[in-house]
C-alpha cells in the first residue's frame, strides 16, 4: 500500500525547518554542521594591495607589505597541512597602483612579486585600467599571476574579452569549485577613458551566465569580487544560498553531487571581495552567504575556514577572521623570491623618491565628512596658481594618504597622489559649474570635491537628506549661471571620471602634462615651509538663510 503524502501545511512546515537548520549550520550557530561535514577548505586572501612593499604605520603599529603576506600565507599552508584538506590563495583586486614600488615597469614588477605569493586567483580591479586597456592586456599577457574577470564584453562582438579567463576550475579536499571573477560594473568612471569602449556587465547578470555555463562542471562556486560591500550584498541576494541548497547536502541521502538551483546552476555560497577597503573581522552575511574582505595595502590576510558536506562537497559551515601581519616573519616562513623582488622594487624606487621636497609645519589631512579638507585645499590651490583659473576642482577619491609635519619626501607625494593624473583647464557656464557641485553634494556621489577659489555655503546632509547647495561665491562674486569660467581640475575628473559629465563637455580645453605629484614637489619647493591651508571651502548654512 502506498504510503499517503503528508498535508501541505505539514510539509511545508517540515521544508521550513529543514531550512532554518541548514541557516544555522551555516552561520555557525553550532558545531553539528562540522561534525557532519569532515572536509575542511581554508581561503587565504588579500584585497586592494595597491602596490605595498613595505610595512606601513596603522593604528600605532609597523604591520602588513607584501613579503609579510608571502611568510603568514607559508606558514599557513604548513601548519594546516594536516588540519585542512585544501587551500585556496585568492585576491580581490587592485593590485599594483597606489605606490612607488608598484609602479616600476608599470606594475609588471610588482606582478612578478604577487605571483610568488602562490596566489591560486586574482580578480581585475578597477585600478588595473587605469594607464589603458592596451597596457592591461600586455600585462596580463606577461603576467604569472592567474588572473580572472567574467563581466568585461567586448561591444563589436557581444562576447566577453579574450585577453582574461571568465573563471578557472580547481578541485580542493575532491570538491570541484569555480571561482570566478567580476569587477565593478563602475569601472569606466573611476578608471582611463578607454575603459568606456568596452561593456561592464552588472554582477549578477554576470553571475548567472557563469553559473549557466559551470553547471554540471562544479559543485560550487566561489565569487572573487572587486565590486564593494554593498555590491557584494547585493549579488548574494540575487543569487542566494541556504534552502534552495538543501536537497544536496547530506541530510538528504538520495541528493545529486552537485548544487545546482533550478534554472540557476551551481550555488554561490561565499563571496571574497575587494574595492571597498573594509575590514570584516567576521565577514557579514546576507542570508547564508558569507561576504569577506580583508581591508587594505595588505595591512592584514583574510582568512576564511569552510567545511564542506562529505557527500555534496557543499559548505555547511563557515567562519570567516582577519589574520595581522604586525610581526617580522619567522624565518623559516620567508618566501625568499618575494622577498628579493620586493627588495629590487624598493632598491629602485627609493633612489628617485627618498629624496626630501619641502617641509610642512601642522599635517595635511583627507576627510572624508562634507566638510573641505588641508590636503585638498591645498592640492587645488596649487592646481589654480599653475594655470590661473577662476576655480580648481579635485576629487577627494584620489587623495589617498596624507602627509605629517615635518619632511616631505617623494614618496610621501607619490602615495598622496598616486595616480598618474595632469591639469585640464576648460571653460564651463555658471550653471554647468552649479551643475557640478550640485552633484559633488548628491547622496550616492562616488567621490566629492575639494576646491579653490570659491566658497560654497551648503545644507549639511542628513542620515535621511542630501545636503543641498543653498549658495556659491567665486572669488568675492556670486555664481553668475550666464557667465563663463575658466575651471581647472585632473585629467580623471577632466574625462568624466566619478560620473561628472559636465566636467566632460567642458570647452576650451588646455592640457597641461605635469603629473599632479610634480606640481605638488613645485609648489612645495615654491613655498620652502608649508603652512597648510586652513580656510573653509564648504560652509554650512540654514535652509533660509541665503538664497540661490
Amino acid at each position: 500500500m502506498a504510503r499517503p503524502n503528508p498535508r501541505p501545511g505539514a510539509r511545508a512546515a517540515r521544508a521550513l525547518a529543514l531550512a532554518a537548520t541548514v541557516l544555522a549550520l551555516l552561520a555557525g550557530a553550532g558545531r553539528a554542521g562540522e561534525e557532519e561535514a569532515s572536509l575542511h577548505v581554508v581561503l587565504l586572501h588579500t584585497n586592494d594591495v595597491h602596490g605595498q612593499v613595505l610595512p606601513r604605520d596603522h593604528e600605532g603599529r609597523r604591520v602588513g607589505g607584501l613579503p609579510r603576506v608571502a611568510a603568514k600565507v607559508r606558514e599557513l599552508r604548513r601548519a594546516l597541512a594536516d588540519e585542512a584538506d585544501g587551500v585556496l590563495v585568492l585576491d580581490g583586486g587592485d593590485w599594483f597602483q597606489g605606490t612607488p614600488e608598484g609602479g616600476v615597469e608599470g606594475g609588471a614588477a610588482f606582478l612578478d612579486a604577487m605571483a610568488d605569493v602562490g596566489y591560486d586567483a586574482a580578480v581585475l580591479g578597477n585600478h588595473e585600467f587605469d594607464l589603458g586597456v592596451p597596457h592591461l592586456i600586455g600585462l596580463l599577457g606577461e603576467a604569472r599571476l592567474p588572473a580572472l574577470c567574467a563581466n568585461v564584453v567586448d561591444p563589436r562582438t557581444e562576447q566577453r574579452v579574450d585577453w582574461v579567463e571568465p573563471y578557472r576550475v580547481v578541485e580542493v579536499a575532491g570538491a570541484r569549485v569555480g571561482i570566478v571573477g567580476i569587477v565593478s560594473a563602475d569601472t569606466p568612471r573611476l578608471s582611463h577613458p578607454d575603459a568606456r569602449e568596452l561593456v561592464f556587465e552588472e554582477p549578477a547578470v554576470a553571475m548567472a551566465r557563469a553559473r549557466r555555463e559551470l553547471a554540471g562542471r562544479v559543485d560550487w562556486i566561489l565569487a572573487l569580487t572587486h565590486v564593494g560591500r554593498d555590491q557584494d550584498h547585493a549579488l548574494a541576494r540575487a543569487h542566494p544560498y541556504g534552502p534552495a541548497q538543501t536537497r544536496a547536502l547530506s541530510l538528504r541521502p538520495t541528493a545529486p553531487r552537485s548544487g545546482e538551483q533550478a534554472g540557476g546552476g551551481p550555488p554561490v555560497p561565499v563571496i571574497v571581495g575587494g574595492h571597498g577597503h573594509r575590514y570584516l573581522p567576521q565577514g557579514e552575511r546576507s542570508g547564508a552567504t558569507l561576504i569577506a574582505q580583508a581591508g587594505e595595502k595588505a595591512t592584514v590576510l583574510g582568512r576564511v575556514d569552510l567545511w564542506l558536506d562529505p557527500t555534496s562537497k557543499l559548505p555547511v559551515r563557515a567562519v570567516a577572521r582577519l589574520v595581522e601581519l604586525d610581526a617580522e616573519p619567522d624565518p623559516l616562513d620567508r618566501v625568499p623570491a618575494v622577498d628579493s623582488a620586493c627588495a629590487r622594487l624598493v632598491e629602485r624606487a627609493e633612489a628617485a623618491m627618498g629624496r626630501v621636497v619641502g617641509r610642512v609645519t601642522a599635517p595635511l589631512e583627507p576627510r572624508s565628512d562634507w566638510r573641505s579638507s588641508t590636503a585638498g585645499s591645498w592640492i587645488a590651490d596649487c592646481m589654480r596658481a599653475r594655470t590661473g583659473a577662476d576655480v580648481a576642482l579635485h576629487n577627494r577619491g584620489g587623495i589617498r594618504s596624507s602627509l605629517p609635519a615635518g619632511d616631505v619626501t617623494r614618496r610621501d607625494l607619490y602615495e598622496l597622489v598616486p595616480f598618474a593624473n595632469h591639469l585640464v583647464t576648460m571653460t564651463l557656464s555658471g550653471a554647468e559649474l552649479r551643475a557640478v557641485l550640485e552633484r559633488a553634494l548628491a547622496r550616492g556621489s562616488r567621490s566629492a570635491l575639494e576646491g579653490s577659489g570659491l566658497l560654497v555655503c551648503l545644507v549639511p546632509p542628513t542620515p535621511d537628506d542630501d545636503a543641498v547647495l543653498a549658495a556659491v561665491l567665486v572669488g568675492t562674486e556670486p555664481l553668475d549661471d550666464a557667465r563663463d569660467y575658466r575651471v581647472t581640475t585632473n585629467s580623471f575628473l577632466a574625462a568624466g571620471g566619478d560620473g561628472y559629465v559636465e566636467l566632460e563637455a567642458g570647452r576650451e580645453r588646455v592640457e597641461d602634462p605635469i603629473l599632479l605629484r610634480e606640481l605638488l614637489e613645485e609648489c612645495l619647493a615654491a613655498a620652502g615651509e608649508l603652512e597648510p591651508p586652513t580656510d573653509e571651502r564648504l560652509v554650512a548654512t540654514e535652509p533660509l538663510e541665503v538664497g540661490r
